[in-house]
């Protein structure tokens, strides 16, 4: 976005593969014109393996992974540096919580494609669209 590197959550684990503290709030930006890493505004809600696209100038980061499945959607703008939450307004299915799913953005439409509805190796076929 904008020439600029969005990392977003995450997880720590140790050595022996242990997660440390569970899901991360945190967003990190890497500016590539001076090689630097800088942290922005943490995310409203820690997780993990979650969809992000971006629509109207600003990141949407739509369900993941804590100690459950997460249906959140949450938007950052860049401009203000602010989050906020958005509605779960999907089109034509029911709203549920995902992680590890695909993502993609067409006409101002996002996208979430299968992913896990609980935590783990768990599978779906569904797809969601929102608008917002």
């Amino acid at each position: 976005m904008g020439d600029l590197l969005y990392v977003f959550g995450g997880r720590t684990r140790d050595a022996n593969g242990t997660t440390v503290d569970g899901a991360l709030n945190t967003m990190e930006i890497y500016d590539p014109s001076t090689n630097q890493w800088t942290f922005g505004a943490p995310m409203p809600n820690g997780r993990r393996t979650m969809s992000v696209g971006t629509l109207n100038d600003r990141i949407q980061v739509i369900g993941g992974e804590g100690n459950t499945s997460q249906s959140f959607h949450e938007e950052y703008n860049p401009a203000t540096g602010a989050w906020r939450s958005l509605p779960e307004n999907e089109i034509g299915t029911t709203s549920f919580g995902t992680h590890g799913s695909a993502f993609g953005t067409i006409d101002d439409v996002n996208y979430v494609i299968a992913g896990g509805p609980t935590p783990g190796s768990a599978f779906t076929d569904q797809v969601s669209a929102f608008t917002f």
